[in-house]
C-alpha cells in the first residue's frame, strides 16, 4: 500500500509548504520561479514530506525536485 496522497491546492498544509519552498535559498522568496513558463509544481505528499518539481529552474537551468518535510511547516 502506498503512502502517497495529493492534497487540495487550498489545503492549509500545502499553503505552508509553498511558503517554505519560497524561503529556500535557491528560490530567493519566489514560490513560482518562472523560467519561460516553467515553474514550481506540487507533485504529491507522503506521511513525511511534500514533493515539488521544476522542469528548468532559473538559478540552474536544470530540472529540480525538492522535498519539504511536513515537520518544517
Amino acid at each position: 500500500m502506498s503512502d502517497l496522497e495529493v492534497l487540495d491546492r487550498d489545503a492549509p498544509e500545502i499553503m505552508g509548504a509553498w511558503s517554505r519552498l519560497a524561503r529556500m535559498d535557491v528560490n530567493n522568496g519566489d514560490p513560482v520561479c518562472d523560467n519561460n513558463g516553467a515553474c514550481w509544481q506540487y507533485v504529491s505528499s507522503t506521511t513525511k514530506h511534500h514533493q515539488f518539481r521544476h522542469s528548468c529552474h532559473p538559478s540552474t537551468n536544470e530540472r529540480m525536485m525538492l522535498h519539504i518535510d511536513r515537520t518544517d511547516i
